[in-house]
Order: C-alpha cells, then sequence, then structure tokens
C-alpha cells in the first residue's frame, strides 16, 4: 500500500512506476525489471486519467499515447471492480496492478471497519500479480494511513509518499519534492528513503521528474521557539512546522 496526504504526489509517482515497470525504463527505479502493467482507474474520469499519463509519458520520454491497460472502476464496489481486474490480469498476462485508490473502491463504506478492510484487501488476494493500493493518510493523523490497522496487517510493505513545494522559507510554486519510504514490510528488507524533483507547467500540470539526492529535499527544524525537531513535510511558505506544531500559526 502507497500511502500520504492530499495532493502529496503519490498518484504522479505510481504512475511513473506504472509506466516505467510496463516500458523497462529504468532511471527512475533501476532494481526494477519490466512487467506489463494494469491501472485500476477509480478516481480520475477518462479524459483527466488521459491527461494525466500524458503528463507522466512526456516526462519520461514516452509518446504522449503511449498505453496503459485501464479498468475502468468508477463507482464499482470491489467485489464487482475484482472480476474485472482478474479478467484483464487473465487477457494480458500483467504483473502488476496498480488500484486507484482503497478510499474509492470502498464505495461510502467506512475505512474504519474492520470488515471493509478485510474485504478490500481479500478481494485481489487470489490476484497472479503483484497489488499496488494507493491509499490516503488520515485527517487526525496524517503520519499513518486512514483506516483499520487490518489494512497494515494484511500489506506486504506500506511506503509512505510525502510531497513538498517549498524548501528552507523559499517556495518555488511549479517545483515540488517528493520523498518516498518503506515504513512497514513483512519480509522486506529496509530500503533507504528515494527523492525524486518534479516540475509542474502552471497550466497543463507535470512537466518533467527526475532522481533527487536527499540534500536537495532534506530534513529541516521545525522553527517554533525553542523546538526544533526534524521534519520533511511541514514545510510552506514563510514557516517549517513539525507534527507537533504543524496547525500553528505565526512565526517562532
Amino acid at each position: 500500500i502507497h500511502f500520504g496526504d492530499a495532493k502529496s504526489g503519490k498518484s504522479t509517482i505510481d504512475r511513473v512506476l506504472a509506466q516505467c515497470l510496463q516500458y523497462g525504463l529504468y532511471a527512475m527505479f533501476p532494481t526494477l525489471e519490466q512487467g506489463d502493467v494494469v491501472w485500476v482507474n477509480a478516481e480520475e474520469p477518462p479524459v483527466e486519467h488521459s491527461r494525466q499519463f500524458g503528463n507522466v509519458n512526456a516526462a519520461l520520454g514516452l509518446g504522449r499515447v503511449e498505453p496503459v491497460y485501464t479498468v475502468d472502476a468508477r463507482g464499482l464496489k470491489a467485489a464487482d471492480a475484482a472480476a474485472r481486474i482478474r479478467a484483464a490480469v487473465e487477457k494480458t498476462e500483467a504483473k502488476h496492478v496498480f488500484v486507484d485508490s482503497l478510499s474509492r473502491l470502498a464505495q461510502g463504506d467506512s475505512l474504519n471497519e474492520n470488515q471493509t478492510a478485510t474485504l478490500l484487501m481479500d478481494s485481489l488476494s487470489g490476484t497472479p500479480a503483484s497489488v499496488t493500493w494507493i491509499g490516503h493518510t488520515g485527517q487526525e493523523n496524517r503520519h499513518r494511513l486512514a483506516g483499520s490497522r487490518h489494512f497494515l496487517n494484511a500489506a506486504r510493505v506500506m511506503v509512505r509518499v510525502q510531497g513538498r513545494i517549498s524548501n528552507r522559507h523559499i517556495s518555488p510554486e511549479l517545483k515540488r519534492g517528493l520523498r518516498i519510504q518503506m515504513t512497514d514490510a513483512n519480509g522486506a528488507a529496509p530500503v533507504a528513503p528515494q527523492f525524486f524533483t518534479l516540475e509542474y507547467h502552471r497550466d497543463y500540470g507535470l512537466k518533467s521528474i527526475e532522481r533527487a539526492e536527499e540534500a536537495e529535499w532534506p530534513l529541516l527544524h521545525c522553527d517554533v521557539d525553542k523546538c526544533k525537531k526534524w521534519t520533511w513535510d511541514g514545510v510552506s511558505a514563510g514557516r517549517i512546522r513539525c507534527s507537533q506544531h504543524e496547525n500553528e500559526e505565526g512565526e517562532g
């Protein structure tokens, strides 16, 4: 499960990962091997879905219309979507499935209910491919996946996606840093965080993406007086706030 705040960039980085796997592009994720992909779209209207993937393709040096096999799951509950997804995997012999997102396939059922979590996780448990779910953090706790702990128990790997547009009080409006970090793993070795720099066109969205060094998007000290805790994504124009002080206004 890849999880992050709203607008953190989790769907974007997963679109990038999907096309890198689909077309064997190793500059972004050098250790991965090519494998066909099925993308499950429960979030975007078809035109927006195509636009987003067109931007990702262009940023990766592909033609804008290079395809990704897509299952339209908007408005479907998990059991109905799962049947379509399994059929797509069988048809394409895909090795990887990306589901965007957990909350949309829940179709209004509470993610805090263990029954909902079990239903969602079990719906694709027999699929002969890796399955990456995209989920959101909670409103009251931005540092964990929203919902039942059964999601964490079921997941092989939990990966947190964080994004920010500011660095040391500088706010480049059309430039964003991303950090992806494994937070929990069942049977997998720990992996160091990976960093990316994304640039955007003011009107059309994603323009470029490159791997970045940690020094480009480092941890920063909370600037509330006498705090000085380290933070990564508690950054906005003119201030830096750790999780303890993120809702506070004013200068330290």
